[in-house]
């Protein structure tokens, strides 16, 4: 009862070792397929795309492998979020991870930091490498990539940046967005950080296919209540100001992270 209502930075960077002494093979693999797919993006630029003949376009084609590279970080960065419980999925894991001299809090806030801030860092480690070995290669390659020979880390770098810390949408004119209640997430700055806890949230009610699952969710509430307002609702729902989406998302955020730790307590029980 002791641990289990207590906090301690010794035990967590205890948990931490563990976890990385007992699943490193995992996390590296995991890891390497990312540094993989950031340069595979930008040999297959190379490959479908016609050669540059000038700098001006081959800085369009490489802002369009850091676009690419961006949404795959988005999406593995969600997908992150939904393997918050990956440690249960097996039962042998699952009776380890239960029997762990930790408390509660220790081993939420542990994979809460490695599903979403340890895997920005690896992020931007795997792309740098990609980058680097992209670099290389294209001064070894003249013929074709010699256009190429400038680094990109820093693009992308601003590109995660505006992807983790959103700026508010505005309308035009610059003032608030005025937009149907049902576009609720996407027009303002806290909608990212409430679909990430969505995700953390399903990554803690299921062990399996939590991801899938809670897209699956998200497509039903996104084509349903469209739906439900033109049967109930005839004619365009009225719009609300973009400050009402700011709070109404912060507010879904906050419980979603509320009941993410709630289920994750629970399957703490044997």
């Amino acid at each position: 009862m002791k641990i289990n209502n207590s906090f301690s930075f010794r035990r967590l960077w205890m948990l931490m070792r563990w976890d990385f002494g007992t699943n490193w093979k995992v996390y590296a693999w995991r890891y390497l397929g990312l540094y993989i797919g950031f340069l595979s993006i930008m040999f297959l630029a190379i490959i479908l795309l016609p050669t540059p003949t000038n700098s001006s376009m081959a800085l369009d084609i490489s802002g369009l492998w850091l676009a690419f590279s961006t949404v795959l970080f988005l999406v593995l960065l969600f997908r992150s979020a939904s393997l918050v419980m990956e440690r249960k999925i097996s039962k042998d894991g699952r009776v380890k991870f239960l029997m762990l001299p930790v408390s509660n809090a220790e081993k939420f806030v542990w994979r809460v930091f490695f599903s979403t801030v340890f895997f920005i860092l690896m992020a931007i480690v795997a792309y740098a490498l990609a980058d680097a070995t992209f670099y290389l290669l294209s001064l070894l390659w003249n013929q074709k990539l010699g256009i190429y020979q400038n680094w990109t880390i820093g693009e992308f770098l601003k590109m995660t940046k505006l992807a983790v810390f959103p700026s508010p949408y505005k309308g035009p004119g610059g003032g608030p967005f005025i937009g149907p209640w049902w576009a609720l997430g996407w027009t303002s700055s806290t909608g990212g950080y409430f679909l990430h806890s969505l995700f953390i949230l399903g990554g803690c009610v299921w062990h399996r296919l939590a991801g899938l699952k809670v897209l699956g969710i998200l497509f039903v509430v996104a084509w349903g209540v469209p739906m439900m307002l033109n049967i109930f609702v005839p004619g365009r729902a009225p719009g609300l100001p973009f400050d009402g989406w700011f709070a109404l998302c912060a507010v879904l955020a906050i419980l979603c992270w509320f009941l993410a730790y709630r289920f994750f307590c629970r399957s703490q029980i044997v």
